[in-house]
């Protein structure tokens, strides 16, 4: 618990959402601004562009075989499922909310995507066509990898790499240093440069927790060497670029599932998010914490980067110089109005809008509500009854632009589980153990606890019988009843193996989750692959043992996910045994207080709700910021400060009520600030954004230690109970009479997905911020 009390920087101010700059005529008339002469006769300056090539590699199969170089050796290059569904879905994005032409965007998937292709797209599309001013954009989303070269200046002999479609050939890959040379032509002519990378440099996939068969994105090294020691040039971000990348260079990049359960890249589909969010004028170090936030948020620990110098990361990600910034207020304008009276705006999920949002038509009181979400920026809405002066108004004509006046909270996606399959347990047992007996003999390692320490196999029953899943090997079937020493032998020595156990029928049973139970905001799921958390059963001597366990809440990681790791082991007996009743409804109450924690870590609030500040934490005595990753030391004493956003618009600020709570690595929550009835308007005048305000208020560090969530909660209207943000179970009912805020907040993690959305005023923002606390180094209680 915190003593009046604590997260990692993420700074999500989630809830400002980017305005589609071609989504009103307004973006229209400040591009004008570029093209009118000054005076007659004067040539118009032609506007920047903004240039992007695209490329997304699944098929690695689909090349054509002309590439030889007398075979590449195994690299253990398998297909993925997602990086070509990451272009698709970017390119759309760009179009239609970031300002780039159609045919200014280049696109290179699968088979297209050899060595040579690639190379000689970003000469012609990019080199070729830049001009001072001007963005180019580089994006890759496929395997990444690393290749031999002992005249290479790093310390391994070995270079960063990404893998191109004809690679299965024996086509070399593409070096950092091919791609750093190109892109240092592109900043010699006076561009603007993006760099995004959804891959990564280890082939091992060696991802620490409970392995599933989820997707790596990169492969083994490549160990011809290329002997290249021709100088590689400045790296482009000491000169200016922006470059994003899905892991650090030690790290893996993964694949994940969308809400149609369609793979994609874990990052990609993040930052796809966190560009929806922000703002237009909003830096690209804020957008790239957004997009770092919900990728650590969602299960699919990873650890992405952002390189840059300082004025590059400040400004907008796919940013302009010029005249080109749009209002910070976001409207919709009407594009017509159909014959059954429905009417038709130009503006929808890249507005933040969502069904049940309300609007207030330009000089008039006319409003409309948002009745279909049709694509990324368009919408339909309703005429609602009003005034007899409102009823007088005429249907808009188009071009009418509307404001957003209230938004609707719309339900959050479900928390998605795997539950085992309940058959088998006795026979299961008895190879357990077995496997238990022998595997000392054999040289593996017996674990317990998957969270404790990272497995490098993991055995697990489906509906036909065992199969196994290693890190390296990936999924083996086994057959209905294989031999303990078959698993054994393919674990091979010193490997650590960990054996899932299924769920009886009972158990099963008791745990009411998805459609047509009180529960209906957690989803059942097919395959382990595509799940928040697993239900996960161990032997534990001579008794069985279940826990909901995340599949990558390892040792290290757990330190850093706000999701815990796995919850409490919970024995079951079955066959309707004394306690196993309470056992299930313990189990699915722990279930319930992942699904609240996960919706706070995704909750996001409304188009145009931003505030000014944003939270900061200093040790007492200090007048620094706490860095971004570092610890809350056990015992220590901090405060809370609000800092102007380097953002924050010129204008008077209006004061907000300020309220600080936190959700600790256990899933409990405890309310900061304000506390005892303590003043929380701030600033305390309506101004200009003045310098920091340092809150009326410490916190102490006391245990449990872990991932922390804090979290900064803005209104213009109060929460008259803020002890409704402090929880240690679900709660889905607000108090009587409470504001429409206040009832959703409520809500949050509620058991079943609300039908109807519940409106708030659209003058709200949440901001999380993420830390670890820790004991100090002569703790005894170390994590």
């Amino acid at each position: 618990m915190r003593s009046v009390p604590w997260s990692r920087l993420s700074w999500c101010w989630i809830g400002l959402f980017c305005w589609a700059a071609c989504s009103t005529g307004l973006s229209a008339r400040s591009s004008e601004n570029f093209a009118r002469p000054e005076s007659p006769g004067t040539l118009a300056k032609s506007p920047p562009k903004r240039l992007a090539l695209l490329v997304g590699i699944d098929d690695y199969s689909a090349a054509s075989p002309t590439p030889d170089i007398s075979k590449p050796p195994t690299r253990n290059l398998r297909n993925l499922e997602g990086a070509v569904r990451d272009v698709r879905a970017l390119e759309r994005l760009l179009v239609e909310a970031q300002g780039f032409r159609p045919e200014d965007v280049r696109v290179l998937t699968d088979r297209q995507a050899t060595h040579s292709a690639i190379l000689a797209a970003i000469e012609s599309d990019l080199v070729e066509r830049i001009r001072p001013g001007d963005l180019a954009l580089f994006y890759y989303s496929g395997h990444g990898s690393q290749v031999a070269n002992s005249l290479s200046d790093e310390p391994d002999k070995l270079d960063e790499t990404i893998v191109p479609a004809d690679s299965r050939f024996g086509a070399h890959d593409i070096t950092d240093k091919e791609l750093r040379k190109r892109f240092n032509q592109l900043l010699d002519h006076g561009a603007l440069l993006t760099v995004i990378l959804d891959s990564c440099h280890s082939g091992s996939g060696a991802r620490e927790g409970l392995l599933t068969a989820s997707v790596p994105r990169g492969v083994d090294p490549d160990l011809r060497d290329i002997r290249d020691g021709s100088p590689a040039g400045p790296r482009p971000e000491d000169r200016g670029a922006v470059v994003l990348t899905a892991t650090q260079d030690s790290g893996s990049a993964w694949e994940s599932v969308d809400e149609q359960k369609r793979a994609r890249g874990a990052f990609s589909l993040a930052l796809e998010r966190a560009l929806r969010d922000r703002l237009p004028d909003e830096p690209a170090s804020f957008t790239f914490a957004r997009a770092r936030a919900r990728l650590q948020a969602e299960q699919r620990y990873q650890e992405p980067s952002i390189s840059g110098k300082k004025e590059a990361v400040n400004r907008p990600l796919f940013g302009l110089p010029g005249p080109e910034a749009t209002p910070r207020e976001p409207g919709l304008a009407v594009e017509r109005t159909n014959p059954d009276g429905m009417i038709e705006l130009q503006g929808g999920i890249a507005l933040g809008l969502t069904v049940g949002s309300r609007l207030r038509l330009e000089g008039s009181d006319v409003k409309l509500e948002v009745v279909k979400l049709k694509g990324f920026s368009r919408c339909e809405a309703r005429r609602l009854p009003g005034s007899e002066a409102a009823r007088r108004v005429p249907d808009p004509k188009p071009g009418t632009l509307a404001k957003v006046v209230q938004w609707a909270a719309a339900p959050g996606p479900p928390l998605k589980v795997w539950l085992s399959d309940g058959e088998g347990l006795p026979e299961s047992a008895a190879l357990t153990h077995r496997l238990a007996k022998l595997a000392p003999q054999w040289g593996v390692h017996w674990l317990i606890d998957p969270t404790e320490t990272p497995p490098s196999h993991v055995l697990r029953r489906n509906r036909i019988g065992w199969e196994l899943v290693g890190s390296k090997t990936g999924l083996q079937e086994l057959g209905p009843n294989p031999r303990a020493e078959t698993v054994l032998d393919r674990v091979g020595r010193d490997g650590r193996l960990f054996v899932q156990l299924p769920a009886p029928p009972d158990l099963l049973r008791w745990i009411r989750v998805g459609p047509g139970t009180p529960n209906d905001g957690v989803e059942s799921v097919d395959r382990p692959e595509g799940a928040d958390y697993l239900l996960i059963g161990r032997l534990r001597e001579t008794s069985v043992e279940y826990a909901w366990i995340r599949p990558d809440g390892a040792t290290d990681e757990r330190l850093r996910s706000p999701n815990p790791a796995r919850t409490a082991w919970q024995p079951f007996v079955g066959n309707h045994q004394p306690g196993d009743r309470d056992a299930a409804e313990n189990l699915e109450d722990r279930l319930l207080r992942l699904l609240k924690i996960r919706a706070w870590q995704q909750l996001a609030g409304p188009s145009g709700g931003e505030f000014d500040y944003e939270l900061e934490l200093r040790r007492v005595g200090s007048s620094s910021p706490v860095a971004d990753g570092s610890r809350l030391i056990d015992r220590q004493h901090y405060q809370f400060v609000l800092r102007p956003r380097p953002d924050a618009s010129d204008l008077p600020t209006v004061s907000r009520y300020i309220y600080i709570f936190t959700i600790d690595s256990v899933g409990d929550s405890t309310l900061l600030f304000p506390l005892n009835g303590s003043e929380n308007r701030f600033p305390i005048r309506d101004e200009e954004v003045p310098a920091a305000i340092v809150l009326p208020q410490t916190m102490t560090i006391y245990p449990p230690f872990g991932q922390d969530t804090y979290i900064l909660l803005t209104s213009e209207e109060s929460i008259p109970n803020p002890r409704i943000l402090e929880f240690s179970g679900v709660r889905s009912r607000g108090p009587k009479g409470a504001t429409g805020l206040e009832e959703l907040l409520a809500q949050i993690g509620g058991t079943s997905r609300q039908e109807a959305s519940t409106r708030t005023t659209v003058a709200w923002s949440i901001e999380r911020r993420y830390f670890v606390s820790a004991p100090t180094p002569a703790s005894p209680h170390l994590p």
